[in-house]
Parts: structure tokens; C-alpha cells; sequence
């Protein structure tokens, strides 16, 4: 029997399957999925979608398709400047903000706050 497993015998891998192999209906799944994606023309944002929507995807598949479709769908939280403890001056920062933002009509907000 050349080739079999033989139990109590060395094997030609002495360190076992490495972590992270992929096993044969792992690859028939990615196999799927690339031929879906290729025919349907599908941009690859909605391909990492499918694939958190996908009930029958392992987890760690969907983790990585989470973390790799997250910055297209959500912004990043802005930084933080510093915390102002007076509220007129909060209200000054963001007023000055959305001005810089919107400068063709955000430019003529009043001091109160009001447009």
C-alpha cells in the first residue's frame, strides 16, 4: 500500500497540515465564488458582501471580508481635536467647521446659530 497512512509511522509532513490549509470544499467554495464574481461582473465590494451574507461561509471568511469592505461602507471616526468645556465655543468650532465645509452658503450662519 504505498502512499496509505500507516499509524505509528513517521508521515512525510512531520509537522502535520499547516494552519490556514485549505481543505477541498474550501477551495470548491472560493472556486464557486470566483466564477460567480467573474460572470456577473460584480464589483468587488459586492463580492465581499456576498460573502458576509453568505450563511454557509466560515466565519473566519467573513471576518476578513468584514474588515476589508468596512472602510468603503463607513467613515473613519474623525479625530479627536481637544475637548472644549465652554459650549459657546463648541458651537463656534463647528459653526467655523461646516463653513469650511459648505462655503458657498454655509459662510452666511449667524452667531446665534440660526440660518
Amino acid at each position: 500500500m504505498a502512499g496509505s497512512w500507516v499509524k505509528g509511522q513517521r508521515s512525510a509532513n512531520p509537522n502535520g497540515r499547516p494552519k490556514g490549509s485549505k481543505n477541498k470544499r474550501t477551495l470548491l467554495t472560493e472556486k464557486q465564488r470566483q466564477a460567480l464574481a467573474a460572470r456577473a461582473g460584480i464589483t468587488p465590494l459586492e463580492f465581499l458582501l456576498s460573502v458576509l451574507r453568505d450563511e454557509d461561509a466560515p466565519f473566519e471568511h467573513k471576518a476578513d471580508a468584514a474588515k476589508i469592505a468596512a472602510p468603503y461602507m463607513h467613515m473613519k471616526m474623525p479625530m479627536r481635536v481637544e475637548t472644549q468645556s465652554d459650549p459657546t465655543e463648541t458651537a463656534k468650532v463647528v459653526r467655523d467647521t461646516v463653513a469650511a465645509l459648505f462655503s458657498n452658503g454655509a459662510a452666511s450662519l449667524r452667531q446665534d446659530g440660526s440660518g
